[in-house]
């Protein structure tokens, strides 16, 4: 059964120019919170993800914010809707190789996508992700990345 993760969504007030910078730091909180809850969620080892394994996404979002959990594979794919899609490349090669993680284990990514007033193209972050036994999940570090060319493509 897939875990439910809470989602605290934020829709302020944006017409009351006086509370234009309250707005933004309530924003940043809930965002701040949001991403807290997926986090805490994605890496417990109640996660279900066989929807991502069966090449769909999570998608948990609110106004200004897309938080994707998802696969290397799946985004290699681009067969979902997500506003941006990320290819490690060699990146993923070399992170494999760092860690000792065989090709046929799946890597996983925490992707978010930002979009704050006045941009046309959003902010991407990203995390990536093994598993290992007991469906823990270890972020990896991406220095050994520092090299590599890592595409970025926005729909």
């Amino acid at each position: 059964m897939k875990q439910n993760t809470c989602i605290q969504n934020y829709k302020g007030n944006k017409t009351d120019e006086g509370n234009k910078d309250e707005n933004k730091e309530e924003d940043t909180r809930a965002q701040d919170i949001m991403l807290q809850n997926i986090e805490e969620g994605f890496t417990s080892e109640q996660y279900d993800t066989s929807n991502l394994e069966n090449g769909e996404d999570d998608v948990f979002e609110d106004e200004k914010m897309t938080v994707t959990l998802t696969t290397t594979q799946n985004q290699k794919s681009n067969s979902n809707n997500n506003m941006t899609i990320i290819d490690l490349g060699e990146c993923e090669d070399l992170l494999r190789k760092e860690y000792n993680i065989s090709d046929d284990e799946l890597l996983y990514m925490k992707k978010i996508d930002v979009i704050q007033e006045g941009m046309k193209i959003p902010k991407v972050e990203y995390d990536v992700y093994s598993k290992l036994k007991g469906n823990i999940f270890v972020k990896l570090n991406l220095t050994v990345c520092q090299n590599s060319k890592i595409s970025l493509s926005i729909k």
